[in-house]
């Protein structure tokens, strides 16, 4: 076999392995492992809920369609309130059942991310001990659940979330500032669903499937601080870049006037769980495991 012929046969193995992979960690199969009926009771990942409370479901993200199809096939009349909530090109062409589809802009969040946050806001608010928020995360939420925390204008934080695309910064580091800037991000979310359950059942799209990376971290506790976001923006060169009342906000908040994202060990997180369905890392293990399957390369 000579050199072109190699590198053919070994492109080949790899989009098949490729293939096989994507299929296996298919987001929608995955959420049906984990969501399930018995009887009156809903079982996620197995720890049943009685059924007798609130349900809340919003399935927030670019796997969002996908998800919340399946998630209203399984809880079929026992969704309080549904929430769509995915980038305008790829909403639903038609109604879903159980759910108000909302669409929202990204990666620079408009006025549909603001309206999205804002309804979601308001179903959280509205929970209570006994009810169940079901969120099904995937990459992009931090766009699509976007709305600025006072007195940041929806102008300030677009024209921000607009400078750290173009830094170069990573995720990690984008995230870190933003979910600072953001009333939902950052765990705000879990604080305004307690003392409901909350069941977080995520995509992940980033390298380090840190669940407070994943769309901002909306219900978990957050590690990273208003210096740390700080740090970020001086790291990049963003401080010219960025709207002034952004960058005095920030530093407001190291000065301890803004409150901080909760932290581990809140009263609003003894109750939350967070679980990844699938991430690029698994794909990578489903890969090598069919490229150890396939036959050898002559």
């Amino acid at each position: 076999m000579n050199k072109n012929d190699l590198v053919e046969k070994l492109s080949f193995l790899a989009a098949e392995a490729f293939w096989h992979g994507l299929e296996e960690i298919s987001p929608g199969p995955l959420l049906r492992e984990r969501l399930k009926r018995e009887g009156g009771k809903i079982l996620v990942s197995g720890r049943p809920w009685d059924g007798k409370g609130m349900l809340l479901c919003c399935a927030a993200g670019k796997a969002a369609p996908q998800m919340a199809e399946v998630a209203g096939e399984i809880l079929d009349g026992k969704i309080g309130r549904g929430l769509l909530i995915c980038p305008t090109d790829m909403a639903p062409p038609k109604p879903l059942p159980g759910f108000e589809i909302l669409p929202a802009e990204h990666p620079v969040p408009g006025e549909g991310s603001f309206q999205a946050a804002a309804a979601l806001k308001a179903a959280a608010k509205d929970l209570k001990a006994g009810d169940l928020f079901l969120f099904i995360l995937s990459g992009g939420a931090t766009s699509l659940l976007a709305s600025p925390v006072p007195p940041i204008t929806p102008e300030e934080l677009s024209a921000t979330f607009k400078a750290l695309l173009a830094s170069g910064a990573d995720i990690v580091d984008m995230n870190i500032v933003r979910k600072h800037l953001t009333d939902l991000g950052g765990g705000r979310l879990a604080e305004l669903a307690y003392p409901a359950r909350i069941e977080t059942l995520a995509v992940s799209d980033v390298p380090t499937d840190n669940p407070s990376t994943i769309g901002s971290g909306p219900t978990v506790d957050d590690f990273s601080t208003y210096a740390l976001a700080v740090g970020v923006i001086e790291r990049f060169g963003l401080s010219s870049r960025i709207p002034e009342n952004v960058l005095r906000f920030l530093k407001d908040g190291i000065r301890g006037k803004n409150p901080e994202t909760p932290k581990k060990g809140a009263p609003c997180f003894l109750s939350s769980r967070f679980e990844i369905l699938c991430s690029a890392r698994l794909l990578l293990d489903k890969m090598a495991l069919h490229l150890t399957l396939l036959p050898q390369v002559a």
